[in-house]
C-alpha cells in the first residue's frame, strides 16, 4: 500500500484525493493491529487534508484505534462523526476491507 500511494504521490493530486490515499493505508495498520500507527495516521490525514475532520471513514478507523488503546471518550467522539457521516453504502464497502473482529464498530446512524 506504501508503495501504491508513494507512485500516486507523484501524479497531480489534490489534498483531498492524497488524503485519501493516506486514509487508506490505515486499514493496513488496523488490520495488522497496530493501534498507534493506525492513530497516527488518522492525524496525518487531519494534517494533509483538515476538512478529513468530517470524514467517517477516517473517524471510524480514529474510533477503532482509540477504542483499542483505551481511550475510550476519545473514541466515543470518533464513532459520532462516523455515525452522522456514514450511511448503509460505507458499511458494506467497509466490511469487505476489515475483518469480522472489526464488524462490530461498524454501525452507521441510518
Amino acid at each position: 500500500a506504501a508503495n501504491a500511494w508513494k507512485a500516486a504521490s507523484r501524479k497531480r493530486m489534490s489534498t483531498q484525493e492524497v488524503a485519501g490515499s493516506i486514509e487508506n493505508i490505515g486499514l493496513a495498520y488496523l488490520s495488522a493491529g497496530d493501534w498507534k500507527s493506525a492513530l497516527q495516521n488518522t492525524e496525518l490525514v487531519l494534517l494533509v487534508h483538515p476538512k478529513a475532520k468530517d470524514s467517517p471513514w477516517n473517524a471510524l478507523f480514529q474510533g477503532i484505534a482509540l477504542t483499542k488503546l483505551n481511550r475510550i471518550d476519545e473514541a466515543d467522539q470518533a464513532f459520532t462523526i462516523w455515525r452522522n457521516g456514514s450511511d448503509e453504502s460505507d458499511a458494506i464497502a467497509l466490511k469487505q476491507y476489515l475483518g469480522e473482529d472489526f464488524h462490530q464498530y461498524i454501525t452507521t446512524g441510518t
